[in-house]
């Protein structure tokens, strides 16, 4: 747990650090937060802030990737629909089994819950809980020993819909 909070720390460096910046510093800089995250976390790390990105791995098998070139991971599960979108971050093996994704689209939160709601069912899963708090919509879905649950929320400042995905494996006593 505590190197999951250090990575969330370091990422706040990250954003601290790029728009403390500039041209010619880009290489020191990327140099400066690699060094700091491997040695918080003592796994090899890798930012390239040209991409707008960065890449963790941990000897544990979990691994942090965000940026302008995010890609759907190869061993995603098919039945987990993903939205049509950009995705800007993913997090695999997050506690030992999952993933989290973290999708940009420009589908309403109202359109998303529904496209979601359709697919998930379509796909075999068994809708579970369903919540609104204020603009922001969540529900989950259970399918053999995994759940599934989807945040909705807008993104003002983009006017687009936040989508989060995170997909886990349940435990024996089903949390």
């Amino acid at each position: 747990m505590r190197e999951y909070r250090t990575i969330l720390v370091m990422l706040f460096t990250l954003s601290a650090m790029v728009l403390a910046s500039g041209c010619g510093r880009q290489a020191v800089v990327e140099s400066i937060l690699e060094n700091q995250l491997e040695k918080a976390t003592g796994n090899s790390a890798e930012v390239d802030l040209e991409k707008g990105g960065m890449k963790l791995e941990t000897a544990d098998g979990v691994s942090l990737e965000t940026g302008e070139s995010v890609k759907l991971p190869d061993d995603f599960p098919q039945d987990v629909y993903v939205i049509d979108g950009k995705i800007v971050a993913v997090l695999k093996n997050v506690y030992g089994a999952g993933y989290n994704l973290s999708v940009q689209s420009d589908k309403s939160v109202e359109e998303a819950k529904l496209i979601y709601e359709e697919k998930l069912k379509a796909d075999g899963w068994t809708m579970g809980f369903s919540a609104v708090a204020g603009e922001v919509v969540m529900f989950s879905g259970q399918k053999d020993k995994r759940a599934v649950s989807i945040s909705l929320m807008p993104d003002k400042e983009t006017r687009k819909t936040s989508v989060v995905i995170t997909l886990s494996e349940q435990t024996e006593g089903g949390e």
